[in-house]
């Protein structure tokens, strides 16, 4: 009895050892999902054991959330037996310590199918999610042939050179015979957009959607909703036989779930280098200015 107890004594620090602490990279929802799939990654091949700690960022809120007081744990369950202890290093870093970072713009059939192994062996979705995903998929898409959409509005923008939505809804209406189709956005006048200009049958997940081009998590009422929103519309897009997108963390998780989901993919460019150049001119000047008022008031 003795010889086991110390035995299990060593395995348990042992495993202490091995623990490697994940945390927030406090950016959009997916942003922050692909940032634990990269040091997933890297824990498979060096031996180590994950733990998910998100204590701050977008979606945190003080009080709990779907039973947890751990972000991470709002959505998904742990990740594995170990937890997190004060004083525990937390890496809180995009890539892996390696650099390692899946791409995440369009990713290629090896990429997608090497993301989908680690989302297989450590993420499980939290049951109060998985309830309301297996809920509306059973009442509105099993036994449906269904196209996804997913439409990135808001800030988007900023990022890439925006794509005209009716691009989309073209290519859509060429399926409205055999398909009905599943529209994620988070944008409430993109929805409105889809829902009068696609010919077929139009789904939506009910969510909060920005009524203007303020992003979701900094404008909606509830910061810890949005993050369980746009998860549950990501799984659905990805039970979908296709997927009409363009370049979105959304849609790159959603092909990671389902490798393999048909994606239509439309391509846009972000901003070329002059092109930024010229939109910081004006805040340079205005910085300018300011200096040199404040160099003529001294």
């Amino acid at each position: 009895m003795k010889k086991l107890l110390l035995l299990l004594i060593f395995i348990s620090a042992k495993c202490e050892d091995n623990k490697f602490v994940i945390g927030t990279w406090p950016h959009g929802f997916f942003s922050s999902f692909f940032a634990v799939l990269n040091n997933l990654d890297w824990c498979d091949k060096n031996n180590k054991i994950p733990v998910v700690v998100w204590d701050g960022g977008y979606y945190f809120v003080p009080e709990k959330f779907n039973g947890s007081n751990n972000a991470w744990e709002y959505y998904f369950e742990p990740i594995s037996n170990l937890s997190y202890s004060e004083g525990d290093s937390i890496r809180k870093e995009y890539g892996a310590p390696n650099a390692f970072a899946f791409p995440h713009i369009n990713p290629n059939q090896e990429n997608r199918q090497r993301a989908h192994a680690v989302i297989q062996k450590y993420i499980k979705i939290n049951p109060i999610v998985q309830k309301k995903i297996d809920d509306f998929y059973k009442q509105n898409m099993e036994g449906k042939k269904t196209i996804g959409i997913h439409l990135r509005g808001t800030d988007k923008c900023y990022e890439i050179k925006p794509i005209d939505p009716d691009e989309f809804f073209k290519t859509a209406n060429k399926f409205k015979e055999e398909y009905q189709f599943l529209v994620a956005t988070d944008e409430e006048n993109l929805l409105k957009e889809a829902i009068k200009k696609i010919e077929g049958k139009v789904i939506y997940y009910p969510c909060y959607r920005s009524p203007n081009k303020m992003p979701i998590h900094c404008r909606s009422p509830n910061k810890a909703q949005v993050g369980e929103d746009v998860l549950i519309e990501t799984i659905l897009l990805s039970k979908c036989e296709k997927l009409i997108h363009s370049i979105s963390n959304v849609s790159t998780a959603a092909l990671f779930f389902n490798p393999e989901l048909e994606s239509i993919f439309f391509s846009s460019s972000a901003p070329q280098p002059e092109e930024l150049l010229k939109q910081a001119e004006p805040s340079k000047k205005k910085k300018q200015e300011k200096k040199s008022k404040k160099h003529k008031k001294k």
